[in-house]
């Protein structure tokens, strides 16, 4: 009987550390995209 609360702590946990980690790749990738822009505007304006 003590280990279904448990239980059901790890999962909600496990569900919020997954959606955690679904925002935090989202922002990583939004963040070296925009790098990668700024770095090839960079580029760009040093060529033209």
């Amino acid at each position: 009987m003590a280990s279904a609360p448990s239980l059901g702590k790890v999962y909600i946990i496990f569900i919020y550390t997954r959606k955690y980690t679904k925002l935090y790749e989202a922002a990583l990738v939004l963040a070296v995209t925009s790098l990668a822009a700024l770095l090839l505007g960079s580029l760009l304006k040093v060529e033209a």
